[in-house]
Formats: C-alpha cells, sequence, structure tokens
C-alpha cells in the first residue's frame, strides 16, 4: 500500500492539471497526461484501504492491553512521530518547496504549519486522525454497548448507502474541502468514510473474515473485469463538474448523485480487490516483503522529502516525463525502505547522555531542527527596496501599497510564472490579497466572459488568490468545490 502512496504522490510533480502545483513539494514543468488519470484513480481507494486495515488491527491491539496502556502505545506510535514530524519535516517541505520555484527562503518562524496562519500538513494529516479513530473506538468499546451482531454484508452495505447519504449531503450542501487545524488536518467529505472504514476493518477481525483460506475466484474475477466501469463514470462525472462548472448531463441533484454512487462503488469494489489480491497470490511472505513491511510505516513518514529531493535532480532536464515519473517512483520507493532499513539495523544504537539512555533517533531529530532553524534563518533576505513578489511572500502590506502607489505591475509574473496573488494566496498572506481586491475586478470580468471550455485555468489562478473572508458570494462564479479547495488555507 505505501507504493501506491509514493506513486500519487510522485504523480503529483507531473500531473497536467496545474491543480497539484499550487501546492505540492515539487512541481516540475515537464507534464504527463497518465500521472494525472493515475492519480485519480488511486485516490478513491488508497488512504481508505489503509484506515480499513488499521481498523482491523486495533481491536487485537486493545485486547492486549488496558485502556491507558492502549493509549500510551498509541500516543508513542502515532502523536510523537507526528510532532517530530512537523517540527522537522514540515519546514523541510517548504523548503523545497520555495528552492524548486526559485522562490526566496524566509524567516525560519514562518516554516512550521501553524505559523502566520493554519496551512496544510499535507502527508502527515493521517497520524492524527488515525489517533482520533483510536480514541473513538476505545471510547465505543468502553460503553460496554449492547449492539445487535452486524454480519459482513450489512457492514458492507451500511458503509455503502451510509457514505453516499454523507457524500451527496456534503457536496449539496457545498461543505466540500478540508478543515485544517494545529492537531487535526481532514478531508470533510471523506472523514465519515474513512472512519466507516476503520470500523468495517474491526468488524472483519471480529467475525475472523480473513482466518480462513478464500472459496472459489469467480467473485473476484467478475470484480475485476467490471470495476472499470464505475470507476470510468465518477471520472467522467468528476471531470465534468471541474471543466464545466454549472452545466450538467443530466442535473446539479442527478450528476452529484451519480458521480458519488460510482465513487463509493468503485472504492468497495477497488478494496475488495486489494485485499483479496494480498490473499490469493500475495500470502506467503519472503525475507524481502517482511522487510518491507517492518519498513513500511517509517517510510510513509519521510517519503515526500526523498521523493522532494529526487525530483529536484531531475527538475528541467531533458528527460522525458513519462520517465521521470517512472524514476521518480522506484528511487523514491528504493531510498526510502534502503534509508529507513539502514536505521533500523545500524543506526538505532543507544548512547549515554547524563547517565540516560536517549536513542539516536532522539539525538538525529534535535541535530535535524538546529539544521533546519539555521538555513532557515540564513535564507532569509533583508534588502532596502523589497520586490512586489518578495512583499506578497512576506506579507509585507506596506510594501504592497507602496508598489500600488508607485504604479507598478501587479500581474508581473516571476520567473516561474506566478504572480503577486497567486505567491499570496499560496502562503496564507490574506491581508495581501485584500489590499490588493480592488484590481480583482478585471480579471473577474473576464474569467466570466470566458466559455465554459476555458475555465480549465482560470478558476485555479484566480480563486486561489483570494480571501475567504472578503469575497462576496457574488463574486464567485464557478463551482463551490473549487472555491473551498483552493481557499481552505485561507481562513
Amino acid at each position: 500500500m505505501i507504493a501506491l502512496v509514493v506513486l500519487i504522490h510522485a504523480g503529483g510533480v507531473y500531473e497536467s492539471s496545474g491543480i497539484w502545483a499550487l501546492f505540492w513539494i515539487v512541481d516540475d514543468p515537464s507534464t504527463n497526461g497518465l500521472s494525472g488519470k493515475m492519480n485519480l484513480i488511486i485516490d478513491i481507494f488508497v488512504m481508505s484501504v489503509i484506515f480499513f486495515i488499521s481498523g482491523y488491527f486495533t481491536p487485537p491491539s486493545l485486547k492486549s492491553k488496558n485502556g491507558w496502556v492502549f493509549i500510551k502505545a498509541k500516543f508513542k506510535r502515532l502523536i510523537i512521530p507526528w510532532v517530530i514530524a512537523v517540527l522537522t519535516l514540515i519546514p523541510l517541505y517548504k523548503i523545497i518547496f520555495l528552492y524548486s520555484r526559485n522562490i526566496p527562503q524566509v524567516s525560519w518562524t514562518s516554516y512550521f504549519h501553524f505559523s502566520d496562519g493554519i496551512y496544510s500538513q499535507n502527508w502527515l494529516w493521517f497520524l492524527p486522525v488515525i489517533f482520533m479513530f483510536d480514541m473513538l473506538f476505545l471510547g465505543i468499546s468502553n460503553l460496554n454497548l449492547k449492539l445487535p451482531k452486524i454480519g459482513l454484508n450489512v457492514g458492507v452495505g451500511g458503509v455503502f448507502v451510509l457514505g453516499l447519504i454523507y457524500s451527496f449531503t456534503m457536496d449539496i450542501l457545498k461543505l466540500q474541502g478540508w478543515t485544517k487545524t494545529v492537531l487535526l488536518d481532514f478531508q470533510n467529505e471523506r472523514l465519515l468514510i474513512y472512519f466507516m472504514l476503520f470500523l468495517l476493518g474491526g468488524l472483519c477481525y471480529r467475525l475472523k473474515t480473513f482466518d480462513s483460506k478464500p472459496k472459489g475466484r469467480k467473485l473476484y474475477i467478475a470484480v475485476l473485469c467490471t470495476v472499470w466501469i464505475p470507476i470510468s463514470l465518477y471520472q467522467f462525472f468528476y471531470i465534468q463538474s471541474f471543466v464545466y462548472p454549472g452545466v450538467f448531463v443530466f442535473s446539479e441533484m442527478g450528476d452529484v448523485l451519480l458521480m458519488w454512487f460510482n465513487f463509493h462503488l468503485s472504492l468497495l469494489c477497488l478494496l475488495y480487490v486489494m485485499i483479496n489480491t494480498f490473499r490469493y497470490y500475495l500470502d506467503k511472505q519472503g525475507e524481502i516483503s517482511n522487510e518491507l513491511n517492518k519498513n513500511s510505516y517509517n517510510v510513509y513518514i519521510i517519503h515526500t522529502i526523498v521523493l522532494g529531493g529526487i525530483a529536484l535532480t531531475m527538475l528541467n532536464t531533458a528527460i522525458p516525463s513519462l520517465l521521470k515519473y517512472f524514476i521518480l517512483v522506484v528511487s523514491t520507493y528504493i531510498a526510502s525502505n534502503m534509508i529507513v532499513y539502514l536505521y533500523r539495523k545500524v543506526i538505532k544504537s543507544k548512547i549515554l547522555i547524563k547517565g540516560k539512555e536517549v536513542t539516536m533517533k532522539t539525538v538525529t531529530t534535535a541535530m535535524l531542527v538546529a539544521t533546519l532553524l539555521t538555513v532557515a534563518g540564513c535564507g532569509k533576505r533583508e534588502t532596502p527596496s523589497v520586490s512586489l513578489h518578495i512583499a506578497a511572500l512576506q506579507g509585507n502590506i506596506d510594501a504592497i501599497e507602496q508598489h500600488i502607489k508607485t504604479g507598478s505591475d501587479l500581474n508581473k509574473k516571476d520567473a516561474y510564472g506566478s504572480s503577486p496573488l497567486i505567491i499570496a494566496a499560496t502562503f496564507g498572506k490574506t491581508g495581501v490579497a485584500k489590499a490588493l481586491k480592488p484590481y480583482w475586478t478585471k480579471a473577474l470580468t473576464r474569467m466570466q466572459k470566458t466559455t465554459p471550455a476555458q475555465l480549465h485555468w482560470n478558476p485555479l489562478q484566480v480563486l486561489f488568490m483570494m480571501s475567504k473572508a472578503s469575497m462576496t458570494a457574488s463574486e464567485r462564479p464557478l463551482s463551490h468545490w473549487v472555491w473551498n479547495w483552493t481557499t481552505s488555507g485561507l481562513k
């Protein structure tokens, strides 16, 4: 499963829609259509499968421990690594993000996800969410409720029906997007779905679904041969709503219902295929697969930074995009596993500091934090004359106003093709977006006169530069979910 996570994240570097370019660690100008299509399919099920697996292993973990020991064990496994990662890997992410786009480094105090307004935890969002699910499962278990016995068919049907109702309602009420706080970062329209799949995994453990060998393969083959149908229909309605907002095949509610129906059908079919593929063909583990399993959790935590470093080495090279994509997937997966393996086998020794045993991991982390602060601090550039793009990046409203007064070109693009508004919105500089609001009018007017087929770029370029707090309903001519997604970091 971690290999699929690497695949989808590597695809973000080379996908051609331009969406990932706004936030992903590296954006390579050399793009291809395959990576985006692969991402759209993998995104349907990859995290859902991980939540299902986590839910499957939670009951035995709780069974072997009392409640307090369970909490401490989960806190140590999930929250402590998360704290270390947000203090080290998130700043590294921003350093690579800025460097890859030729944007100057800024003050180290702005390199954390909780500084200067909340922005995404990115790939690390999974850790606190799974900890929350574990705590909810513990709470439900301690209630000792006498619940009716639920079979697997009822459980799967419940996940499908409740998930469909939830997704449809969230879409119609325009509640999609990401909720971002210091601790929790989750996609609104998928949170309940993930929790239900987590509980479904626990149900499968209680029913001992996987204790016996699977019988026959007729259903497996049938699902494998037909799953492309709901996937294709989901992609059609999803892309239709993005490229042609306000244009419907049947009606708004009809299109939304069909899109989510096929999404949930695809999700459960792909979940079934993934699980049974492992049961039929990959149930016997060798030495290599055992080592990969031991590495998987730590590989998930570090792989994005490894991926960013490797993608940087291929940035602006003559290598064809598809070949870059393949190289990045394979090299990231191998390099991340080698790093984790090296740590487990070689570096994970204990040293003595003031009579106390401290793992090398702790010392390494402390050194990494100090290095990050030093590098980030040295990257701060203080010059008497602040350029328009740097002022937008820093949130320097006084400098922005000076540029407005002196008649600077407010739509001038930097070397990477980003305008001051794009830069300000990317880093949550709401004050800069508000200062430039009087100059949105022409852009909005042009956008409203653009034909639906030409709206593929303008929604992202215009919406992403505007503050949710200061944009009126009449200034939102595009689909609501694009608005929620592009402005989720500007609350």
